[in-house]
């Protein structure tokens, strides 16, 4: 079992390969992109923070392509009337709470583990496919 003293310094290639390609397994539905790649990061090693700034780190193309999917919507389709003031201050505030949670979430990484949320999420997904699978609709 890894120690989990690595930190990004000791970044490869191979780590990037590897951890992205555990990132693909988010494509299911209801998997944490950044929960998958903080896994793979801390199974090969690194430390929570380190595992943490990667896993960020990663997100930016994935959130960079669909905000130019979405510009590029836009521009095509227009941006309707009155609504240029509220888009706006949503992605001003968007950025503002992405920031904040960010931050949090180092922090938090930082002295606790997710060993609680990890429970919580296998227990809604087992009940979520129970459910699935019965009658009850």
């Amino acid at each position: 079992r890894q120690t989990g003293t690595r930190d990004l310094d000791s970044f490869s290639t191979r780590d990037a390969l590897l951890i992205g390609a555990a990132q693909v397994l988010a494509l299911n539905p209801g998997t944490s992109r950044s929960g998958i790649t903080i896994t793979a990061a801390r199974k090969f090693g690194f430390s929570r923070d380190a595992a943490a700034r990667v896993s960020f780190l990663m997100s930016v193309p994935v959130i960079g392509g669909a905000v130019l999917l979405k510009l590029t919507k836009l521009a095509s389709d227009g941006i309707p009337d009155g609504l240029i003031i509220p888009m706006i201050a949503g992605i001003i505030s968007a950025g503002i709470s992405g920031w904040i949670a960010m931050w949090g979430m180092m922090r938090m990484l930082r002295s606790r583990n997710f060993n609680g949320f990890v429970i919580y999420r296998v227990t809604i997904g087992v009940g979520v496919l129970l459910l699935a699978a019965s009658s009850i609709r």
